[in-house]
């Protein structure tokens, strides 16, 4: 009983996270001080590969803060 749980869970997040057309998300880029970095552009990447670091890509989106 309890893998069928943990398997309709998976199966649920899965599919709401394919149903969406990217994500959001929030953060504060801070420099080596470990202080904000106000008024600097940032470039951002997000990949998610499929099996390795070399995999191929299933999904990226790249952000900028304009």
């Amino acid at each position: 009983m309890k893998k069928i749980i943990i398997l309709l869970t998976v199966v649920c997040l899965m599919t709401e996270l394919i149903a969406q057309n990217g994500f959001t998300y929030q953060s504060i880029v801070r420099n080596s001080n470990g202080t904000p970095a106000a008024n600097t552009q940032v470039i951002m990447q997000f990949k998610i590969l499929s099996g390795s670091n070399s995999g191929p890509i299933l999904y990226q989106e790249n952000i900028r803060n304009d």
